[in-house]
């Protein structure tokens, strides 16, 4: 049944982004025609004027399944259904996550829920874009840390370490996955009295060489790195911030919205009794997953895709208020249409600069 409703609702909202689809070539606008151009100089070794191989460095396997689905003239639709499936399964993925620190089917349907109804898994998950399938792979390597923490089973940490290794050719988020490993090896070996250093090694073995022999591969074709790309960021005018912090904070924001009336809750609830919620091995799971995310912190650009790796973080915090109110069925269904209410609102009402200008031009006059 779970699956079923995943199913529909991915179709609902694809068929809701349809008119979307480039009818006879026409590109998006954002990064969808970086890697249109990427594939497109894979297979036929021209470039666009304004081409950069930064994506043959951050999107190599995404890149090749690109290319697999162009050959068959059918880009577009098997991009999209590639991120309709990676969307499903980080759901599954998540689902499993909740459900093993909360022990609860009905927290983690709802868990699940908050994270495939955010306004970037819709937005940008299901989109022209690569996001999504790095995420899944850092969620998985999330739920085998999780399961390393609890069990102690090294081969959780390994395939932790390779969900990571696997998802960083996707995308850069799912390289997170070994911080978690090699903090969770580190936790162990303090706590448990078990060994670190060739479990931590081997680990970083996993993870990086895929990314390692790729960046090596494209700087000895191209003579280009991903030190280059920070630095082309870096000087983009976009990214002229006055304040990271505050721009950190409006990303978060709209990244989550109304769900941070259920963090702040739990965070109130979490204050008088935690130990009612966690036990001591999800409390260091949790610490280990909000800083995996952090070093996304220091990328020069600062959005709402990029703020996303905090999502599941914040979510699994927000679900100590469901736990809490479990049986509360009503309200938690009438605060989920709320949330997507809000989700499916904020490009036309919230984000549209036209909207805000014309807001902040009435301010003014009343003023």
């Amino acid at each position: 049944m779970l699956f079923g409703i995943f199913v529909f609702w991915v179709f609902a909202i694809y068929f809701r982004n349809l008119p979307l689809t480039p009818p006879n070539g026409v590109n998006f606008p954002g990064d969808t025609p970086t890697y249109v151009d990427s594939v497109h100089f894979i297979e036929t070794g021209i470039s666009t004027p304004n081409f950069l191989p930064n994506r043959l460095l951050t999107n190599f396997a995404y890149l090749r399944l690109l290319i697999l689905f162009d050959k068959f003239r059918i880009l577009y639709l098997g991009w999209i259904v590639l991120n309709s499936l990676f969307y499903i399964f980080s759901g599954f993925i998540f689902y499993k996550i909740v459900n093993r620190i909360f022990g609860s089917d009905k927290v983690a349907a709802f868990g699940t829920a908050l994270f495939l109804g955010n306004y970037v898994s819709i937005t940008f998950g299901l989109h022209y874009l690569t996001d999504i399938g790095s995420v899944m792979f850092y969620l998985a390597a999330a739920n085998f840390t999780l399961e390393y923490i609890k069990t102690g089973d090294i081969k959780s940490a390994y395939f932790a370490a390779s969900m990571a290794g696997v998802g960083g050719l996707f995308k850069e988020y799912a390289l997170g996955g070994f911080i978690m490993v090699a903090l969770a090896i580190l936790y162990r070996a303090k706590y448990k009295n078990e060994k670190f250093l060739r479990p931590i090694c081997l680990a970083a073995f996993i993870s990086f060489t895929p990314i390692v022999l790729v960046q090596i591969s494209v700087f000895l074709q191209y003579h280009y790195s991903y030190l280059n790309w920070v630095r082309y960021v870096s000087g983009t005018p976009s990214v002229s911030y006055k304040s990271k912090v505050v721009e950190h904070l409006k990303a978060m924001f709209y990244m989550f919205n109304t769900g941070y009336l259920l963090f702040f809750y739990s965070l109130y609830l979490l204050r008088k009794n935690y130990t009612k919620y966690f036990s001591s091995e999800v409390k260091i799971f949790l610490g280990i997953f909000l800083l995996s995310a952090l070093p996304i912190l220091v990328y020069p650009g600062i959005t709402e895709r990029l703020d996303f790796i905090f999502a599941p973080f914040l979510i699994l915090v927000s679900c100590v208020a469901v736990k809490e109110h479990e049986m509360q069925h009503k309200f938690w269904l009438f605060f989920l249409v709320i949330y997507l209410l809000v989700t499916f609102s904020m490009d036309t009402y919230i984000l549209q600069p036209e909207w805000k200008v014309a807001l902040m031009l009435s301010l003014k006059k009343i003023i």
